[in-house]
């Protein structure tokens, strides 16, 4: 323990190295934009997930302290447990509780992340959108994105409103304890705004601004072009979907590469970069 806080745990490196067989890819789990996360076993038998921090952050240690002691008394069922930290040196390590497959996925992606975010660790406004986008129509519908106990084509929100779209019967979706008082027009706007939020093609979802203007009735919401919602079911799909974007990446690199020079290949990867920053 350290100062400030009873609830997080101060590991120290050498623990950490022995819990993952020295970060061994095998215990390799994931990557996000801020680093890759690894399972890990402590000497007592209990599994954790390690999540190493990148090295180019420029956060000190004691405003990385400060951060976890403001997060750490937080508990909600769609969060994993965070039990502590690392801090030695450049080193910026997190110890969450580790939960296996489905749970760990039905955690971390059956809340708000956009599928863009899970799969590639891309943080853009966009995928701020789509975090919104499931909150309204979670707000409107009364339940959460995700619930395993329904059968199974009723378990993801968004795509038991996008079939009640289709069907032309989205009010279905609506919460039926919000009374007779109800607007039904404007819960249907809202739930269309929601669906905007949430598309598959990052360019399609509007801007706050403009989602803004759709829920206070000063813009029109335009469902002309509106696409199927993005989801990642389970944690299966997330695996598949991230080879299936590496695989992609390492073909388009590979056919550029014959034969550039340097300077070829830094005017590709800054161009690579560009594009994807645009999402």
């Amino acid at each position: 323990m350290f100062t400030g806080s009873e609830n997080i745990i101060r590991y120290n490196y050498k623990e950490l190295v022995r819990a993952t067989s020295n970060f061994d890819k095998a215990n390799k789990i994931g990557e996000g934009g801020y680093g890759p996360v690894y399972k890990g076993t402590l000497r007592d038998g209990t599994d954790i997930a390690v999540k190493v921090l990148s090295l180019h952050s420029r956060q000190g240690a004691k405003e990385f302290l400060n951060e976890l002691l403001a997060i750490s008394d937080v508990t909600h069922e769609n969060l994993v447990k965070l039990y502590g930290c690392c801090v030695e040196g450049n080193r910026r390590i997190l110890v969450y509780s580790y939960l296996e497959n489905n749970s760990l996925a039905h955690t971390l992606l059956g809340s708000y992340l956009a599928p863009e975010y899970a799969i590639r660790g891309q943080v853009t406004r966009k995928a701020d959108v789509y975090s919104y986008g499931v909150l309204l129509i979670e707000i409107v519908s009364g339940r959460c994105n995700t619930d395993t106990k329904l059968p199974y084509d009723d378990q993801i929100l968004l795509e038991k409103t996008w079939r009640y779209y289709e069907e032309g019967n989205l009010e279905k979706i609506i919460d039926s304890s919000l009374g007779d008082d109800l607007d039904i027009d404007e819960a249907c706007r809202f739930l269309k705004v929601g669906l905007l939020c949430t598309q598959d093609v990052t360019k399609r979802r509007p801007g706050m601004s403009a989602v803004v203007a759709m829920l206070k009735g000063e813009a029109d919401v335009v469902t002309d072009t509106i696409s199927k919602p993005d989801v990642i079911r389970d944690f299966r799909d997330l695996t598949l979907r991230s080879r299936a974007t590496s695989s992609t990446l390492l073909t388009s690199i590979m056919a550029r590469s014959s034969p550039l020079s340097s300077e070829e290949t830094t005017r590709t990867s800054i161009t690579f970069t560009a594009i994807s920053e645009r999402d």
